[in-house]
């Protein structure tokens, strides 16, 4: 029987269970909770800088009121830099996040928005701390063409979804599949790829067990205490 000690144990979003999802604090409570790495959500700054964030656009509950409801596109890092979300955290940087984690935890960055470009400039320097996702497979393609060296991965939640047709096409090296996806045909079809397999979001006991059973690299997960450490 395969250990869960055997698959890497990813915070999703860091520990959203503890803390407010995609900010520092969860990271680092993610970490103390037994992570070896954590996933984030990358949304690019009007100014070109990458920031740690899931939706494409502030909530309501922000300080200043004034940056309530403003997407991050439009926004520059100056004024991300002085927003305060509902609790007080405020909006990182992807470079905070990368320098305050690697080595030690890796880092996977899901882009949400913004130029891949922009993106690889910044996560580059980090070697194989981290790697870059995306359901927006013309995102990890264009990665792909423009930084081959960084370590890539497709986002997908359809059966109808072809993982052998995607990799060949993104030269993914990892697939994330909704867990609800995960059998032993998927897991056959990606051993032929020769692709690792992530599936997402795993909140129960007897789903990791099912999952780490099937031989899955890592399981991204809201609750770090399903898994052994």
């Amino acid at each position: 029987m395969r250990s869960q000690r055997q698959v890497e144990r990813i915070g999703h979003r860091g520990a959203p269970r503890d803390c407010m999802e995609n900010t520092m604090a969860s990271f680092l409570r993610a970490v103390v909770l037994g992570a070896t790495a954590v996933e984030l959500d990358v949304h690019v700054s009007a100014d070109g800088v990458p920031v740690v964030h899931h939706d494409p656009a502030l909530k309501s509950q922000v300080t200043p009121p004034q940056f309530a409801g403003a997407a991050l596109a439009g926004l520059s890092s100056r004024d991300l830099g002085a927003v305060r979300l509902a609790g007080g955290d405020r909006v990182p940087t992807l470079r905070e996040v990368l320098d305050a984690l690697t080595p030690a935890t890796r880092v996977y960055v899901e882009i949400k928005g913004g130029a891949p470009a922009v993106i690889a400039t910044v996560v580059e320097p980090f070697g194989d701390s981290i790697a870059v996702h995306s359901f927006d497979h013309d995102v990890i393609a264009e990665m792909a063409r423009i930084a081959p060296g960084i370590r890539r991965g497709i986002l997908i939640d359809r059966p109808t979804d072809d993982p052998s047709a995607l990799v060949a096409r993104t030269g993914a090296t990892d697939v994330w599949p909704a867990f609800t996806l995960v059998d032993q045909a998927f897991m056959d079809q990606a051993n032929r790829c020769g692709v690792r397999v992530i599936p997402w979001t795993v909140n129960s006991a007897g789903e990791v067990e099912r999952l780490v059973e099937l031989g899955v690299a890592g399981i991204c997960t809201n609750d770090l205490a399903l898994l052994a450490t």
